[in-house]
């Protein structure tokens, strides 16, 4: 069976790139406004985008990459466009080292936008990757699953009242895998299908459900996380 992700986009990721450029466009505005020869709007534009264009390097915080913009390229670009005619790039010097200095500025406001994520969405809560679980059910993914069905109002029940615990995943891949003659029992034989996580959240996980019942672990590209709860999701 073929696992279909939900198409949940990062909000506050888009809110604030939106913000960014709100404040590019009132930024290049007000330059506009002080030139003394006002050059035409759509070459203001394109001038300040190609400036954008820089050689970066991703840093890792959090979590999340942030891109760090060290070289001018598209500024260099422009350089030498532009000084073949007399007086152009002193027309669009501005405007070229503007777009550059932009990425400082969608740089600060991804830093700032860190926090109000984690804050919104906090990633080590099971209710964050677990919060549309209408319409859900459980399939094995491992012979040693046995047939089961979820309950799914001592899922809701539980979710938000579930506890993260340490994740042992060399102990448990030695007792699958190297432990047993016969290459053991899946922990985790069970994934969770249909359920979803907060809306707006950009959060996307595998679910799988312990053997008990009791136990959930969850896979992102990010990291693995496993919770304990105090009665078992399967049907009685």
């Amino acid at each position: 069976m073929a696992v279909v992700y939900d198409l949940n986009m990062n909000v506050i990721a888009l809110i604030a790139k939106a913000i960014g450029y709100a404040l590019l466009v009132l930024l290049v505005a007000r330059l506009y406004k002080k030139q003394s020869k006002q050059s035409p709007f759509i070459a203001v534009i394109l001038v300040v985008l190609i400036g954008l264009f820089s050689f970066t390097i991703n840093i890792p915080i959090n979590d999340s990459i942030i891109s760090l913009s060290i070289l001018p390229l598209g500024v260099w670009i422009l350089f030498f466009i532009l000084k073949r005619k007399e007086g152009r790039w002193a027309t669009y010097r501005s405007y070229a080292w503007l777009g550059f200095g932009a990425n400082y500025l969608f740089l600060a406001i991804q830093l700032f936008a860190i926090p109000i994520h984690h804050l919104v969405y906090p990633e080590d809560k099971l209710e964050t990757y677990v919060a549309v679980v209408e319409n859900t059910a459980i399939i094995s993914t491992h012979p040693s699953g046995k047939e089961a069905c979820l309950d799914e109002k001592r899922l809701i029940k539980q979710v938000t009242t579930a506890k993260e615990e340490p994740f042992y995943s060399e102990e448990w891949y030695y007792e699958t895998f190297v432990g047993s003659e016969s290459g053991g029992n899946e922990r985790f034989p069970y994934l969770l299908i249909g359920a979803g996580p907060k809306w707006g959240s950009g959060l996307h996980a595998l679910t799988f459900i312990e053997q008990d019942g009791k136990g959930v672990l969850v896979s992102t590209r990010k990291h693995q996380l496993y919770y304990r709860m105090e009665d078992s999701v399967f049907c009685r």
